[in-house]
């Protein structure tokens, strides 16, 4: 949950947070590096291990889009077209950190490929490129979490 209330306020509700402080309950840490933004202190995620973290929580637990990363490469040569695909996803909720040419404008379907073990961002993004192949092909060094490659059948 989230709140703005310090911890010795939410003492105050201590009898109905209890289930959360339980000694059985789950304890994780978040990956990340804490960052100071203008004298305040901020945890930012590590994207790519919170990925392979989520996978371990079981299925319903889901990664916020906002932590999805994803590169969109150009795959069928049309001016703008990664651009495009970028800001729809974009404005979907995820996180753009790459737009680009692919190694070819050959690509007859546009593809999304997981760069994951976990599918389930991939999945998440191919929901809005239409009629994208979805793929897996884990590399855990990749920069992104997903690289979506528009082909000559993609229309916005």
């Amino acid at each position: 949950f989230e709140t703005d209330l310090a911890w010795k306020e939410l003492r105050i509700f201590q009898g109905d947070l209890e289930p959360f402080f339980r000694a059985e309950g789950l304890m994780v840490s978040l990956p990340g590096d804490w960052r100071e933004f203008d004298g305040e202190y901020f945890l930012e995620p590590d994207s790519m291990q919170l990925a392979a973290l989520s996978g371990s929580l079981g299925g319903d637990f889901f990664l916020p889009r906002e932590l999805i990363t994803v590169e969109v490469l150009n795959g069928c040569g049309a001016a703008g077209v990664a651009s495009t695909a970028g800001s729809i996803l974009e404005e979907q909720g995820f996180r753009i950190v790459k737009v680009d040419n692919a190694d070819n404008f050959e690509y007859q379907r546009s593809q999304v490929i997981s760069r994951l073990e976990q599918v389930e961002p991939a999945k998440e993004v191919a929901s809005f490129i239409p009629e994208a192949e979805l793929f897996k092909e884990p590399r855990p060094d990749h920069t992104a979490m997903v690289t979506v490659i528009i082909g000559k059948n993609f229309s916005p």
